[in-house]
């Protein structure tokens, strides 16, 4: 760790190698690096990049040594790309039928259907909904939103799909209305020349 690590003043004054912290200081890091708070809301932030496991837990991270599944980095260096491919976000109740999803979202649904407790977690949502009058932002209050990467006007779902689900299984049902269905939402909206890095289920 260079000098320049040690003396970050994004880094918490107790920070050594190894420490983890919990989503709420990691969002507060990752806007103090971006150095633009008014772009990048810590509360969407936190729910974007750090959002809360089903069950309701968070994974505490080393922000000098975070992975994603594919490869290691520093909060610093995620922040940074963030903020060079992201335009705005926007954060709010929005409705999901003016929402342009793209062409493979079905497909996506199929391939979520054949994951592990599907059938009890999209249940969940439905009845929740139904038991509270088809109040669909009984699902998506706002401290829980569903999450969309904006990509020249589509909508990609990043957090919320057992969710968005439900709800588009309700309209299809004709339980409810295509104007009933709202959710409070954060939406990251992409710079032109971003690439959506798609993977076919």
């Amino acid at each position: 760790m260079g000098l320049n690590e040690v003396f970050d003043k994004c880094l918490p004054k107790d920070y050594r190698p190894g420490q983890t912290y919990d989503r709420d200081k990691l969002a507060s890091m990752f806007v103090c690096y971006t150095k633009n708070p008014k772009k990048f809301p810590i509360f969407a932030v936190k729910e974007w990049l750090f959002p809360l496991a089903p069950d309701g837990s968070s994974q505490n991270q080393d922000p000098m040594n975070m992975f994603d599944g594919l490869q290691h980095h520093t909060l610093k260096q995620l922040a940074l790309a963030e903020d060079r491919d992201t335009r705005n976000i926007a954060v709010g109740v929005r409705s999901i039928s003016s929402m342009n999803f793209p062409k493979k979202l079905k497909e996506w649904f199929e391939w979520k259907r054949n994951q592990p407790n599907f059938s009890e977690r999209i249940e969940y949502q439905l009845n929740k909904i139904r038991e509270n009058d088809y109040n669909t932002l009984v699902v998506t209050p706002p401290n829980e939103p569903m999450v969309f990467e904006v990509v020249d006007g589509e909508f990609f779902i990043q957090e919320g799909w057992h969710r968005l689900m439900a709800i588009l299984e309700l309209i299809e049902l004709g339980e409810i209305s295509p104007e009933q269905a709202k959710a409070y939402v954060v939406n990251v909206f992409r710079n032109s020349n971003f690439k959506m890095n798609l993977v076919d289920k």
